[in-house]
């Protein structure tokens, strides 16, 4: 009922792949909250979003997320929000100003790359895994 059978391979459902990958963000939410608590984890740092409570790269297009204070998606040169694309197939993180369209290169834009880069990976991390499990009667 929640398996079925792929090419030799029992596949997980999509809803329980589903379900597995919103466990994975709900434990990676806690541990992050927990280390930037306890100043073990700058929260600019973080794959996931303490405002939101989702992986970074979903939310980063918000404007909550441009911050002219630190450069966080913010262009200094021409002093406005940069556009942010993810692609969740190649995993590349793209920020851009919308007036001078290049790269706003700061550290605190190099930083927010980082951490999209480090969001797609963990979402995608745990669903890989367990998208597919071996066929245990086929090892007997």
């Amino acid at each position: 009922m929640f398996e079925f059978e792929n090419r030799g391979q029992l596949v997980l459902h999509p809803r329980i792949a589903a379900s597995q990958t919103v466990d994975r963000l709900t434990d990676t939410l806690t541990q992050e909250d927990a280390a930037e608590e306890s100043g073990a984890l700058s929260p600019h740092a973080r794959c996931t979003c303490a405002f939101h409570r989702r992986w970074l790269h979903q939310c980063v297009a918000s404007p909550a997320h441009a911050m002219p204070v630190t450069g966080h998606r913010w262009c200094r040169s021409c002093n406005v929000a940069a556009e942010v694309a993810i692609d969740e197939l190649s995993g590349t993180v793209t920020l851009t100003c919308p007036r001078c369209r290049r790269f706003p290169d700061s550290m605190a834009n190099r930083q927010l790359v980082r951490s999209c880069q480090a969001s797609l990976a963990g979402a995608r991390r745990k669903s890989r895994r367990l998208a597919s499990v071996p066929d245990r009667r086929q090892a007997a």
